[in-house]
Protein backbone atom coordinates (compact mmCIF):
# COMPACT_ATOMS: atom_id res chain seq x y z
CA UNK A 1 0.00 0.00 0.00
CA UNK A 2 2.59 2.83 0.78
CA UNK A 3 4.35 1.49 -2.55
CA UNK A 4 1.22 2.40 -4.20
CA UNK A 5 -0.07 5.49 -2.47
CA UNK A 6 -2.70 7.17 -4.16
CA UNK A 7 -1.44 6.38 -7.70
CA UNK A 8 -1.96 9.73 -8.65
CA UNK A 9 1.42 11.85 -10.39
CA UNK A 10 1.86 15.21 -9.17
CA UNK A 11 3.43 15.70 -12.69
CA UNK A 12 0.85 13.97 -15.42
CA UNK A 13 3.59 14.22 -18.71
CA UNK A 14 6.81 13.89 -16.69
CA UNK A 15 8.57 10.43 -17.83
CA UNK A 16 11.04 11.10 -15.37
CA UNK A 17 9.25 12.00 -12.68
CA UNK A 18 10.91 11.43 -9.35
CA UNK A 19 8.29 9.58 -7.06
CA UNK A 20 7.98 10.74 -3.02
CA UNK A 21 10.64 7.94 -1.13
CA UNK A 22 8.69 5.14 0.11
CA UNK A 23 7.83 5.67 4.24
CA UNK A 24 9.30 2.20 5.06
CA UNK A 25 11.56 0.44 2.84
CA UNK A 26 10.53 -3.38 1.35
CA UNK A 27 12.72 -5.25 3.86
CA UNK A 28 11.44 -3.86 6.73
CA UNK A 29 7.95 -4.80 6.13
CA UNK A 30 5.99 -8.30 6.91
CA UNK A 31 2.83 -9.18 5.89
CA UNK A 32 0.13 -11.73 7.80
CA UNK A 33 -2.67 -12.99 5.51
CA UNK A 34 -6.03 -12.64 6.95
CA UNK A 35 -8.97 -10.87 5.41
CA UNK A 36 -12.30 -9.21 6.29
CA UNK A 37 -14.89 -8.22 4.87
CA UNK A 38 -16.26 -4.00 5.14
CA UNK A 39 -18.29 -4.77 8.45
CA UNK A 40 -14.91 -6.39 10.11
CA UNK A 41 -16.37 -10.35 9.57
CA UNK A 42 -13.45 -12.83 9.31
CA UNK A 43 -13.18 -13.59 5.83
CA UNK A 44 -9.84 -15.24 6.12
CA UNK A 45 -8.29 -16.23 9.75
CA UNK A 46 -5.20 -15.01 10.96
CA UNK A 47 -2.36 -17.35 9.78
CA UNK A 48 -1.38 -18.03 13.53
CA UNK A 49 1.54 -20.18 12.29
CA UNK A 50 3.16 -17.41 10.28
CA UNK A 51 2.23 -14.94 13.70
CA UNK A 52 4.33 -16.37 15.69
CA UNK A 53 7.45 -16.91 13.29
CA UNK A 54 7.11 -12.98 13.12
CA UNK A 55 7.75 -12.67 16.73
CA UNK A 56 10.98 -13.68 16.60
CA UNK A 57 11.63 -10.69 14.20
CA UNK A 58 10.10 -8.31 16.43
CA UNK A 59 12.53 -8.59 19.33
CA UNK A 60 14.77 -6.87 17.66
CA UNK A 61 12.72 -4.23 16.68
CA UNK A 62 12.10 -0.15 18.36
CA UNK A 63 8.85 0.43 16.89
CA UNK A 64 5.95 -1.66 15.00
CA UNK A 65 3.06 -0.35 13.35
CA UNK A 66 0.56 -2.46 11.94
CA UNK A 67 -2.36 -1.55 9.27
CA UNK A 68 -4.86 -3.36 7.64
CA UNK A 69 -7.57 -2.55 4.89
CA UNK A 70 -10.52 -2.39 6.88
CA UNK A 71 -9.23 -0.56 9.97
CA UNK A 72 -12.30 1.87 9.50
CA UNK A 73 -14.66 -0.72 11.14
CA UNK A 74 -16.11 -0.82 14.40
CA UNK A 75 -14.38 0.11 17.74
CA UNK A 76 -15.13 -2.82 19.43
CA UNK A 77 -13.81 -5.36 16.30
CA UNK A 78 -10.71 -2.87 15.75
CA UNK A 79 -9.32 -3.37 19.82
CA UNK A 80 -10.32 -6.86 19.95
CA UNK A 81 -7.48 -7.15 16.79
CA UNK A 82 -5.40 -4.81 18.21
CA UNK A 83 -4.96 -7.31 21.31
CA UNK A 84 -3.16 -9.62 19.01
CA UNK A 85 -0.36 -7.99 18.27
CA UNK A 86 -0.21 -6.63 21.51
CA UNK A 87 -0.01 -9.97 23.45
CA UNK A 88 2.44 -11.60 20.82
CA UNK A 89 4.88 -8.33 21.74
CA UNK A 90 4.38 -8.95 25.15
CA UNK A 91 6.62 -12.31 25.93
CA UNK A 92 9.35 -10.86 23.83
CA UNK A 93 10.05 -7.24 24.74
CA UNK A 94 7.95 -3.86 25.52
CA UNK A 95 8.14 -1.60 22.51
CA UNK A 96 5.81 0.94 21.41
CA UNK A 97 3.09 -0.37 18.66
CA UNK A 98 1.17 1.40 16.55
CA UNK A 99 -2.39 0.37 15.01
CA UNK A 100 -3.71 2.53 12.15
CA UNK A 101 -7.09 1.77 13.69
CA UNK A 102 -6.50 3.95 16.66
CA UNK A 103 -4.06 6.43 14.76
CA UNK A 104 -6.18 7.26 12.30
CA UNK A 105 -9.68 4.92 12.27
CA UNK A 106 -10.75 6.89 8.68
CA UNK A 107 -11.41 5.79 5.43
CA UNK A 108 -8.38 5.39 2.67
CA UNK A 109 -6.21 2.58 3.08
CA UNK A 110 -3.04 4.49 2.17
CA UNK A 111 -3.67 7.69 4.63
CA UNK A 112 -4.18 5.14 7.52
CA UNK A 113 -0.90 3.03 6.65
CA UNK A 114 1.15 6.73 5.97
CA UNK A 115 0.14 7.89 9.30
CA UNK A 116 0.63 5.03 11.05
CA UNK A 117 4.27 4.64 9.65
CA UNK A 118 4.72 7.57 10.70
CA UNK A 119 3.86 7.97 13.65
CA UNK A 120 5.58 4.45 14.63
CA UNK A 121 9.00 6.44 13.63
CA UNK A 122 8.73 8.71 16.09
CA UNK A 123 7.06 6.99 18.57
CA UNK A 124 10.42 5.89 20.06
CA UNK A 125 11.96 9.33 20.06
CA UNK A 126 8.87 11.07 21.62
CA UNK A 127 8.14 8.88 24.33
CA UNK A 128 12.04 8.97 25.70
CA UNK A 129 11.66 12.97 25.64
CA UNK A 130 8.42 12.75 27.28
CA UNK A 131 9.25 11.13 29.90
CA UNK A 132 12.91 13.04 30.58
CA UNK A 133 10.65 16.36 30.94
CA UNK A 134 8.20 14.59 33.24
CA UNK A 135 11.26 13.61 35.55
CA UNK A 136 13.23 16.73 35.49
CA UNK A 137 9.69 18.60 36.12
CA UNK A 138 9.20 16.59 39.38
CA UNK A 139 12.98 16.91 40.23
CA UNK A 140 11.96 20.74 40.19
CA UNK A 141 9.20 20.76 42.21
CA UNK A 142 6.52 21.07 39.40
CA UNK A 143 2.83 20.19 40.99
CA UNK A 144 0.84 21.14 38.20
CA UNK A 145 -0.67 18.76 34.76
CA UNK A 146 0.89 18.63 31.82
CA UNK A 147 -0.39 18.91 28.80
CA UNK A 148 0.66 19.27 25.05
CA UNK A 149 -0.30 20.92 22.43
CA UNK A 150 -1.84 18.95 18.87
CA UNK A 151 -1.53 19.77 15.48
CA UNK A 152 -5.57 20.18 15.60
CA UNK A 153 -5.52 23.03 17.70
CA UNK A 154 -6.17 21.25 20.94
CA UNK A 155 -4.59 19.88 24.11
CA UNK A 156 -3.97 16.36 24.84
CA UNK A 157 -2.41 14.24 28.15
CA UNK A 158 1.21 13.35 27.97
CA UNK A 159 0.02 9.81 27.43
CA UNK A 160 -1.61 10.58 24.40
CA UNK A 161 1.27 12.47 23.03
CA UNK A 162 3.45 9.50 23.41
CA UNK A 163 1.34 7.14 22.07
CA UNK A 164 0.32 9.38 18.95
CA UNK A 165 3.23 11.73 18.34
CA UNK A 166 1.86 12.06 14.98
CA UNK A 167 -1.20 13.93 16.12
CA UNK A 168 1.53 16.52 17.25
CA UNK A 169 3.29 17.37 13.80
CA UNK A 170 3.03 21.36 12.98
CA UNK A 171 1.51 21.57 16.81
CA UNK A 172 3.50 24.98 16.79
CA UNK A 173 2.10 27.41 14.33
CA UNK A 174 -1.04 25.70 14.88
CA UNK A 175 -0.73 27.21 18.55
CA UNK A 176 0.09 30.22 17.13
CA UNK A 177 -3.47 29.92 14.98
CA UNK A 178 -5.01 29.51 18.08
CA UNK A 179 -3.67 32.44 19.32
CA UNK A 180 -4.68 34.64 16.94
CA UNK A 181 -8.24 33.62 16.59
CA UNK A 182 -8.54 34.30 20.46
CA UNK A 183 -7.10 37.52 20.58
CA UNK A 184 -9.46 38.38 17.46
CA UNK A 185 -12.39 37.62 19.22
CA UNK A 186 -11.29 39.73 22.22
CA UNK A 187 -10.76 42.41 20.01
CA UNK A 188 -14.09 41.73 18.12
CA UNK A 189 -12.38 41.02 15.11
CA UNK A 190 -14.34 38.70 12.76
CA UNK A 191 -11.86 38.13 9.85
CA UNK A 192 -7.89 38.38 10.62
CA UNK A 193 -5.10 37.12 9.09
CA UNK A 194 -2.53 36.20 11.55
CA UNK A 195 1.76 35.65 11.00
CA UNK A 196 3.66 33.72 12.97
CA UNK A 197 7.33 33.22 12.50
CA UNK A 198 10.13 31.70 14.35
CA UNK A 199 13.85 30.91 13.96
CA UNK A 200 13.33 28.61 10.83
CA UNK A 201 9.95 29.16 9.30
CA UNK A 202 6.93 32.12 9.18
CA UNK A 203 3.57 30.61 8.98
CA UNK A 204 0.28 32.31 7.92
CA UNK A 205 -3.42 31.59 8.62
CA UNK A 206 -7.01 33.30 7.66
CA UNK A 207 -9.08 33.40 10.66
CA UNK A 208 -12.82 34.12 10.02
CA UNK A 209 -15.80 34.23 12.51
CA UNK A 210 -13.18 33.36 15.46
CA UNK A 211 -11.69 30.63 14.22
CA UNK A 212 -8.91 29.59 12.15
CA UNK A 213 -9.00 27.75 8.48
CA UNK A 214 -8.42 23.80 9.13
CA UNK A 215 -7.13 21.43 6.91
CA UNK A 216 -7.65 17.86 6.70
CA UNK A 217 -4.59 16.82 5.07
CA UNK A 218 -0.34 17.46 5.21
CA UNK A 219 2.24 16.76 3.50
CA UNK A 220 6.33 16.45 4.16
CA UNK A 221 9.37 15.84 2.07
CA UNK A 222 7.88 17.42 -0.74
CA UNK A 223 10.20 16.48 -3.85
CA UNK A 224 9.19 19.63 -5.57
CA UNK A 225 9.16 22.79 -4.27
CA UNK A 226 5.84 24.70 -4.72
CA UNK A 227 4.46 21.56 -6.27
CA UNK A 228 2.10 19.39 -4.89
CA UNK A 229 3.03 15.87 -4.39
CA UNK A 230 0.53 12.73 -3.83
CA UNK A 231 2.14 9.88 -3.38
CA UNK A 232 2.67 7.73 -6.76
CA UNK A 233 4.47 4.56 -7.42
Amino acid sequence: MIEVGRETRYDLYDLFLEAPPTLVPRHRRREVSERMDFEGQILMPLDETLSRRLRTRWSSATASRRSRSRSCMPTATRRMNGARPRSFAAPIRIFPLTLSSEVAPEIREYERTSTACANAYVQPLMRRYLNRLETRLTEIGFAGRLYVMLSGGGIAAVQEAKDFPIRMIESGPAAGAMAASFLARLAGLDRVVSFDMGGTTAKMCLVENGAPDHKFDFEAGRVRRFVRAPACR
